[in-house]
Formats: structure tokens, C-alpha cells, sequence
């Protein structure tokens, strides 16, 4: 009980930001839909797909991703059906606010931006070695969504917290069996060097 007083005083102090006259709540509201469902689990399998008529090898590279995103995604819907924790009470700046699911924990946005932070880190290697900047812009990014997600009183902090290792375990799960479930990557990738694009080290 203590636990969840001190978590509510949290999400309080944090939505605060949505109310800031600096971060007012159309600026966590942009941030937020950015790592939406929709973009991630519609738009970019389409894009992904399109690419791969182009670019054989960029379009795996991007349809690998999108298979795990759905994979995360399972992942979170599991967890959410089974917990059926409520989301907080909407601010006034929410008032018309209404979610694609009822439940609060873990949260989906905070395990998805997860999933491809980790992704990014064991899939592209070499880019982050040799632009260091974008992986800041990306770990910033994820960052602020997951600001966003707790300031807008979408989740509590515990949601976020618990989103962002589930993305984690669910990344590296996805790393460890895309080999299996998607061997027609292996097989059309050029050279065995582009083998730690899908797996684990």
C-alpha cells in the first residue's frame, strides 16, 4: 500500500510537465504518438515491405524488425490481459482521451521503445560504432516517450519500468529464435558478416 501512495505522489509530481507552459501537453502528446501501434505495427511493415521490392537486403533488415515488433507486442498483450491493471485516472488536459485497451501494465509504448534500443544495439553494430549521435537521438527519443507516457497519466511508473524490461527480455528471446522462425533471412543474406543482424553474440 505504501508502494502504491509513494507511485501515485510520482505520477503526480510527473504530470506535472503536461501542464508546463515549456512542455505543455500537445508536445507529449506528439512525442507520444510517435511509437504509437499503428506506426509501428501497420505503417512500418508496409514500408518495410515496399522496401524490399527495392532493396532486398535493406527491406530484410526492416521485416526482420517488424516481426519483432509484433513479437513484443504479443508479449505486452499477455502481460496486460493477465495483470488487467486500471490506467490512472485521466488529467484534465485528457479528458477526451480514450485508450485502444483498457490496461495499464506493462506499457506497450515503453516496451516497444525498448525492444528497439536493444534491437539497435545488436543488429546495428556497426552504425552505432560509427554514429554514435543518432543512438543518442534514438536513446532520447525513447527517453521522452517514456516521460510522455507517465506526464500524460497514461501509466503509472511502474508500467513504464516494467514495459521497458520487458522489452528488453522480449528482444533478446526474438534475437535468439528469428533464426528459426525466419531462415530465409539466413539464407539471403550475402555474406555470413551480416549473420549479427538477427541473432545474439
Amino acid at each position: 500500500m505504501l508502494l502504491i501512495t509513494k507511485e501515485v505522489i510520482v505520477l503526480n509530481a510527473i504530470s506535472r510537465l503536461a501542464t508546463s507552459k515549456l512542455t505543455p501537453p500537445s508536445f507529449w502528446k506528439g512525442i507520444s504518438h510517435s511509437a504509437d501501434d499503428p506506426c509501428w505495427l501497420i505503417c512500418w511493415p508496409l514500408f518495410s515491405c515496399l522496401l524490399f521490392y527495392q532493396d532486398r537486403i535493406s527491406g530484410i533488415f526492416m521485416i526482420s524488425l517488424s516481426l519483432g515488433l509484433f513479437f513484443d507486442a504479443l508479449f505486452v498483450l499477455s502481460l496486460k490481459a493477465f495483470f488487467k491493471r486500471s490506467r490512472p485516472e485521466p488529467g484534465r488536459h485528457e479528458a477526451q482521451f480514450v485508450p485502444v485497451d483498457a490496461y495499464s501494465f506493462p506499457s506497450g509504448h515503453a516496451s516497444r521503445m525498448s525492444f528497439m534500443v536493444t534491437w539497435t544495439l545488436h543488429s546495428c553494430k556497426p552504425y552505432v560504432s560509427l554514429h554514435p549521435f543518432l543512438f543518442l537521438l534514438l536513446l532520447l527519443w525513447a527517453a521522452l516517450v517514456l516521460l510522455g507516457r507517465v506526464a500524460l497519466r497514461r501509466h503509472y511508473p511502474t508500467d513504464v519500468i516494467f514495459g521497458l524490461l520487458n522489452g528488453t527480455v522480449s528482444c533478446r528471446l526474438y534475437l535468439r529464435i528469428s533464426p528459426i522462425l525466419i531462415p530465409f533471412l539466413l539464407e539471403m543474406s550475402p555474406t555470413t558478416g551480416k549473420l549479427h543482424l538477427i541473432t545474439v553474440d
